[in-house]
């Protein structure tokens, strides 16, 4: 996987880099407005097997731990339209998983990979949990199972 400028990608305690995009319920979505609230920020492609895998467990953990964090996935080098595709067509829109605002999952598409250079994503799936202040707290590269997500979240929780 290719991701054009691609920067180094950011470690345990380094400052999240900021971004700002728009959902594919073209809602804003900025990690400097998100300050104050943990951030699981999930870097995947509709043609990842593994990122497919692992979003059911995503979509569990957004109901199971509500409030607690915002997560966003980031589709490397995809329009909205097939991110909005592939989005209905694994049930991440609808019922309790998205399509309204605070549902815990924004979907985003990175058509010209900005965001993805930004975090220096090398493969997919690749997951930043960030804390409150903006800070990044984990790093994982490859799916992740419910187990992990939830001691990530706990922990990116905690601060």
């Amino acid at each position: 996987m290719d991701v054009e400028g691609a920067q180094r990608a950011p470690t345990q305690g380094d400052t999240a880099p900021a971004f700002a995009g728009t959902d594919i319920d073209s809602r804003q979505v900025s990690l400097t407005e998100l300050r104050g609230r943990p951030v699981w920020l999930i870097f995947a492609a509709t043609w990842c097997t593994g990122c497919r895998t692992e979003m059911p467990d995503v979509r569990d953990a957004v109901t199971a731990h509500g409030d607690d964090v915002q997560v966003v996935v980031v589709y490397v080098g995809e329009s909205a339209s097939a991110v909005r595709s592939y989005s209905d067509r694994v049930g991440n829109r609808g019922g309790d998983h998205g399509g309204s605002s605070g549902s815990g999952l924004a979907e985003v598409a990175d058509q010209n990979q900005e965001i993805s250079a930004a975090y220096g994503v090398m493969g997919v799936p690749s997951h930043f949990f960030v804390d409150a202040d903006g800070v990044v707290q984990q790093v994982h590269v490859g799916p992740l199972g419910p187990d992990q997500m939830d001691q990530s979240i706990e922990a990116v929780k905690a601060g």
